[in-house]
């Protein structure tokens, strides 16, 4: 079985520019925080493989990122972890915000 961390860990060193140290405790991060509800997202983005839609209210992160018109994973992912947790508010002024 593939060590699904440390995968994380060099897609986000790729993608996002970080040091080898910090892409570590990102992935550690991630996969400590994320709702197991999206964990196939986290799986699908590490391997480059398409999104599928994981609705949480009424967003999915592919939604999130067309609305962005963006490719920033790990916002997306942070922005529906916090619809996740129930502030739905605050997270959904994240995401309009970042339309303008």
């Amino acid at each position: 079985m593939k060590n699904i961390q440390k995968d994380l860990a060099i897609r986000i060193q790729e993608e996002y520019r970080l040091g080898e140290i910090n892409a570590q405790s990102k992935a550690a991060e991630i996969l400590d925080r994320c709702p197991v509800q999206l964990r196939p997202n986290v799986y699908e983005w590490t391997e480059g493989r398409p999104l599928s839609d994981i609705f949480i209210e009424k967003y999915s992160i592919p939604m999130i990122l067309s609305i962005w018109r963006s490719n920033d994973f790990l916002g997306a992912l942070d922005v529906i972890t916090e619809l996740f947790q129930g502030d739905v508010d605050k997270a959904e002024r994240q995401i309009w915000r970042m339309r303008r």
